[in-house]
């Protein structure tokens, strides 16, 4: 179960995506693949993950919920 996601609504901001661009690379320091799934409802996360260069490989469902799993690559 994913809580909070699904309710986010709000457009995603210039600051946070600057944000992101930073954030990014210090996470493939440690890590070369992320893997998590996302709901297949949230438009904005779905979004920011395509932003960010996720892939996404198949869809599960939990609790009767749509979820995608998808992948980050250094």
């Amino acid at each position: 179960h994913v809580t909070g996601v699904q309710t986010c609504a709000l457009p995603i901001s210039r600051d946070f995506l600057s944000l992101c661009r930073e954030w990014r690379p210090k996470l493939f320091e440690r890590y070369s693949v992320l893997r998590n799934v996302v709901s297949e409802s949230n438009a904005a996360s779905l979004r920011w993950l395509v932003w960010l260069g996720a892939h996404f490989s198949e869809r599960i469902e939990v609790g009767g919920r749509g979820f995608l799993l998808f992948e980050l690559r250094k």
